[in-house]
């Protein structure tokens, strides 16, 4: 089984965030890591919803099958799990992300 963990950084200044992303296999070896920045992004939630988008686009792009992925925002994860259409700011990557998965 593979993990994919997240984390984002978020700057309210300067709206912009920085996604870390680490993908570990089950010997908890590291097969892959990436940071990325963003630019226009309006919250801390944004910012940890973009970073899970980020998370479920490098698991495609790595060519996984399957992957458990894992972050600290209850948030995005309560509003990915739910079946209800989502009315937020983070509605566009919400639906990007269920698309994904």
């Amino acid at each position: 089984m593979v993990k994919i963990n997240f984390d984002a950084a978020f700057n309210r200044q300067k709206n912009e965030s920085c996604s870390g992303l680490v993908v570990q296999n089950e010997r908890v070896e590291v097969i892959c890591s990436r940071t990325v920045m963003h630019e226009n992004i309006t919250s801390v939630f944004a910012a940890e919803a973009m970073a899970c988008l980020q998370a479920l686009n490098l698991g495609l792009n790595l060519g996984l099958r399957e992957a458990e992925i894992e972050g600290d925002s209850r948030s995005v994860i309560r509003k990915l799990q739910a079946e209800e259409e989502e009315r937020s700011d983070i509605e566009a990557y919400i639906k990007d992300s269920k698309q994904l998965s």
